[in-house]
């Protein structure tokens, strides 16, 4: 990664590891987290944020827990919440 501000630039490297997701000031990222974790019939918890603001890459984990169940359109339903948390956990 590379930034430059006020004439001066910074370069960092981040490894790139499973499930690593861009994590910028855009919705893409977090749009990425949901389908890779809502895509796979055992997703992944732990994932590994780059960071651009920062110039940092950070571990992170995302849990998934049953709200409640009902219908829609007729069919059975399950309503999920999807919690995400960066950092050491």
């Amino acid at each position: 990664m590379q930034a430059t501000a006020g004439g001066q630039t910074r370069k960092e490297t981040a490894e790139f590891r499973a499930n690593t997701v861009v994590s910028d000031n855009l919705l893409v990222g977090h749009y990425q987290i949901l389908l890779t974790y809502l895509g796979g019939e055992h997703p992944p918890e732990e994932f590994w944020f780059i960071v651009p603001q920062a110039l940092s890459a950070i571990p992170g984990k995302v849990t998934r827990s049953v709200v409640d169940h009902g219908t829609y359109q007729g069919q059975p339903v399950r309503a999920s919440e999807v919690h995400g948390r960066a950092g050491r956990y």
